[in-house]
């Protein structure tokens, strides 16, 4: 799947709305679903997902949204880190992975 192709899954087909992030006008929200695509995609490659099972889940328990709001400082992070960091944000909201 492309990036235009993971956008799309992300927006349209799970339905998920990306707050107005508190960031003001230093990130822009495209910003913000670019880097979690990328994220996303090196989260399902490490714990051997597809693409579409890691977003799932991240929505499922609490990743996305901890990505979303703490954006600012994650982005300034390795993906290995923030991958790190996800795994540990959905294991302590009841996910299994990881």
């Amino acid at each position: 799947m492309g990036v235009e192709g993971m956008l799309f899954y992300c927006i349209f087909v799970t339905g998920y709305k990306f707050s107005k992030m508190n960031t003001g006008k230093k990130y822009s929200k495209r910003d913000l679903i670019e880097d979690f695509v990328l994220l996303n995609e090196c989260f399902a490659r490490r714990y051997n997902l597809s693409w579409r099972d890691a977003f799932n889940y991240l929505k499922q328990y609490g990743g996305l949204a901890f990505y979303e709001k703490h954006y600012g400082y994650e982005h300034t992070q390795s993906y290995e880190s923030s991958v790190d960091t996800l795994a540990e944000i959905c294991k302590r909201n009841g996910g299994t992975v990881g």
